[in-house]
């Protein structure tokens, strides 16, 4: 099983309800945004929203996808900035896919306060 580290894709195991606070989902993926140091105390996890509702807004950054992407999604997505969620460690299933070190710089400048 990998290992949870900044920029692991995850899923919560519970389902969770979208940006606006709705339509909760069992599948829905998260990118992690936590840093090492966070992961390793085993302090909850700081998560951004990954879509595949892509409009070109300023919250979202385009993720690589297809069948042989390193992010494992398969279809068009997003990471969605303005969406972010905590959870326990214990409380996500952990993929093989990860978001390349370009696109998650870009999510951490866009979460920063």
């Amino acid at each position: 099983m990998p290992n949870i580290v900044q920029g692991r894709i995850v899923f919560p195991t519970d389902p969770m309800p979208d940006p606006q606070g709705g339509n909760p989902k069992p599948d829905r993926p998260f990118v992690v945004v936590s840093t090492p140091h966070e992961i390793g105390t085993g302090a909850d996890l700081r998560l951004v929203g990954i879509s595949r509702h892509v409009f070109g807004k300023e919250d979202e950054v385009e993720l690589p996808w297809g069948p042989n992407c390193h992010t494992h999604l398969r279809q068009r997505s997003a990471a969605i900035c303005s969406w972010i969620v905590s959870l326990p460690q214990n409380r996500v299933q952990v993929s093989r896919g990860i978001v390349p070190p370009l696109q998650l710089r870009e999510i951490l400048h866009k979460i920063r306060p």
